[in-house]
């Protein structure tokens, strides 16, 4: 197999080196992790919490330990029997300080004599490269711009002198080189180059290109050919001209033995090019179907006429999804592609806010719940067609964590009890705009409790990616303000508060039911699960930045350390049960990985039977997991049974410990510790 049994993924940063992560590994490797899967680590920005912003393609990241520090990184890495999976990032490279980049600097200097110049996708006859880093009024901010030595500034930014252009003033160097400083407005219209999305400190690199492929990955490539690199996970693979093509050179390039995967984000019922050599995504897809499970599609019609009623609007989210592309193709995309993306995840997934559990990275919001014999028919699907694929709850990119959708989950079941609650929360603290309350108030007790710092920052983003009431593009300051002030106003109000806590209460319970179903049911599926840092404790975070925060490594380790002198711990909000749940499966997917093959329903029978998702991989594991909590609450499991396979008795549960009581248990036996249970047969 090229895939290893799981992956790890690890943010690096200044603030998380390599050294850092070699400090990790024992911790990784109690865990049952297979692989460590780094964010990219060539040298990026100064100060990058992602390293998607790269400048120089040649070297290692030096704020991240540089490249002495990465070869000891994957030595310690090969200490524990662990893989080593990579994050690159071919689309683009960040060109925010000029300076910082060296190809970028050399073309800025010297247009299309540069020995780079092909290498960015630049209209060359169009004239000189605008930049759009000027203040909007351009004529006044043109005034400002100094020359020092071989350079051309404006205020921290620095530009190249061409050879032979130097000489009088600053406004009459910069009308002779190669590029001119605009506006940072006239970059959705005018740009001259392509870049990603809306970044314009993003430029794109012309990868399809042969001779540009092999200078932007060679060193990735020296990594790979002297064994470091087991796999490699491709960013952004459709901001290409031809990513088939690509995934065909990079194939090529690292060999058949390597694990290799695409941020392909797929539609519902979308397929992934079968002529793309590939091993699968990054698992989007799976992250939709795992957690559809767990959403009661009963609830979506009180959920909608709430959504309807408080906006004044029923748009479907096509009809969504349909302005909000037209809207960026003519305003901010005007000028580089990524319509599709950029007007659905990032503007019309902040807009359509009837139930934001779904307004996911490859989620479908119209799809409210997926029904348990659909989501076995996606299972075993991946599980004869994409095998080695990878699979996720969380990453980076996730707008919301796992545990905040699992959360809001819980909502679906109960939607006469969160209406009322909702209206007058909303009466009492309004928002600019009716769509934004919704997304508010959701997302707030989906993540609760969280400060007032952290919801603000997340609320200007979400209102400025909407492009309602305010943008990035045109931000209206008194929105902006209002938005800003908006949770320190609910959380300074003891009474609302109150009423928030006590209902956060009500739907914490079954919302930890869900986390865990969700990690076990992704965890033991069909593909290879990816454990994004920290996700193994119960953790709420929203959109990044929010969810790259540090981790705090020392509670897990210690958790796990009781855990293995065999305690047992209660579900509630120290997140120790799903730390279980996850050192449990992960530990068994890298042991027995046999028993991980294939894919079939187990279904259950009796009154509660619809509660219950289980599923064996092989004739010696079942997973099983409940679903709709608060309904279950209210029937109890019964004599609710669960068959196994081949009627065997002769089974284990390794989350408990304990031995399974006959070949049909009661559910409700076999759940009486926790809500889910990895039961296996000896080897």
């Amino acid at each position: 197999m090229r895939a290893p049994s799981s992956t790890y993924r690890l943010q690096f940063s200044s603030g998380t080196t390599f050294d850092d992560a070699i400090g990790l590994l024992p911790y990784l490797d109690a865990l049952g992790v297979g692989a460590l899967y780094a964010s990219p680590l060539l040298e990026s920005g100064a100060g990058s919490n992602h390293g998607y912003d790269v400048v120089d393609p040649t070297r290692t990241s030096d704020e991240r330990g540089g490249d002495d520090r990465r070869s000891a990184l994957v030595a310690a890495v090969r200490e524990h029997g662990l893989r080593f999976v990579l994050d690159i990032v071919p689309n683009h490279v960040g060109v925010d300080v000029a300076k910082a980049n060296p190809w970028w600097w050399d073309v800025l200097r010297l247009g299309r004599s540069s020995e780079h110049a092909a290498t960015f996708d630049v209209d060359w006859d169009a004239g000189p490269i605008l930049l759009p880093i000027l203040d909007a009024d351009e004529e006044k901010a043109l005034a400002e711009l100094s020359v020092d030595g071989d350079e051309l500034r404006y205020y921290e930014h620095a530009f190249p002198v061409a050879p032979g252009t130097g000489g009088g003033t600053a406004q009459e160097v910069h009308e002779r080189q190669h590029y001119r400083l605009v506006s940072w407005k006239r970059g959705a219209a005018e740009l001259t180059y392509r870049r990603f999305f809306d970044v314009s400190t993003l430029a794109a690199v012309r990868v399809e290109i042969p001779e540009i492929f092999e200078k932007t990955h060679a060193e990735v490539l020296r990594w790979v050919a002297a064994g470091e690199v087991d796999g490699i996970r491709v960013d952004h693979p459709d901001g290409l001209s031809d990513p088939g093509g690509y995934a065909r050179m990079l194939r090529a390039a690292i060999g058949p033995d390597r694990w290799l995967l695409v941020e392909k984000i797929l539609a519902a019922g979308e397929e992934l090019p079968v002529s793309w050599p590939v091993d699968g995504t990054s698992g989007y897809e799976a992250l939709r179907e795992v957690q559809g499970v767990f959403v009661d599609p009963d609830g979506a019609g009180l959920i909608t006429q709430i959504a309807a009623e408080h906006t004044g609007t029923r748009q479907s989210l096509h009809a969504a999804e349909h302005d909000a592309r037209r809207e960026v193709a003519s305003t901010i995309l005007a000028a580089s592609g990524m319509v599709m993306a950029k007007g659905v995840e990032d503007t019309a997934f902040y807009r359509w806010n009837r139930f934001v559990a779904l307004n996911e990275v490859g989620g479908d919001p119209s799809e409210f719940g997926i029904v348990p014999a659909e989501f076995h028919r996606l299972q075993a699907v991946r599980a004869a067609s994409w095998p080695e694929t990878m699979t996720t709850l969380s990453t980076h990119d996730t707008k919301r964590s796992e545990d905040v959708r699992a959360r809001l989950a819980v909502l679906a079941e109960i939607p006469g009890e969160w209406a009322p609650r909702f209206r007058r929360w909303a009466a009492r603290h309004p928002l600019p705009d009716r769509s934004l309350e919704l997304l508010a108030w959701q997302n707030l007790v989906g993540a609760w409790p969280i400060p007032a710092d952290r919801m603000a920052a997340y609320l200007g983003k979400a209102s400025k990616e909407a492009k309602l009431v305010t943008s990035h593009v045109d931000a209206v300051a008194e929105v902006d303000e209002a938005v800003a002030a908006w949770p320190a106003a609910v959380l300074g109000d003891a009474d609302l508060v109150a009423e928030i806590e006590e209902f956060v209460a009500r739907i914490a319970g079954p919302g930890w039911s869900n986390s865990l179903g969700q990690k076990l049911l992704q965890l033991a599926g069909p593909g290879v699960p990816d454990v994004y840092q920290g996700t193994e404790l119960f953790e709420y975070s929203l959109v990044d930045p929010d969810n790259r925060r540090p981790v705090d490594w020392a509670a897990r380790r210690a958790l796990l350390a009781r855990l293995d002198d065999g305690w047992l711990p209660d579900v509630d909000a120290e997140g120790a049960a799903k730390l279980l749940v996850t050192a449990a499966t992960l530990r068994l997917r890298r042991y027995r990985p046999e028993v991980f093959a294939g894919y079939r329903p187990v279904p259950a029978g009796g009154p509660a039977a619809e509660h219950v998702v289980a599923f064996a991989r092989s004739e010696s594991l079942v997973a099983v997991a409940t679903r709709l909590p608060v309904g279950l609450a209210g029937v109890g499991w019964g004599d609710t049974v669960l068959p196994l396979p081949d009627g065997s008795a002769d089974w284990h549960d390794v989350i408990t410990d304990t031995a399974v009581d006959g070949s049909a248990p009661l559910v409700g036996d076999l759940l009486s510790r926790y809500p889910v249970a990895l039961l296996v047969r000896p080897a």
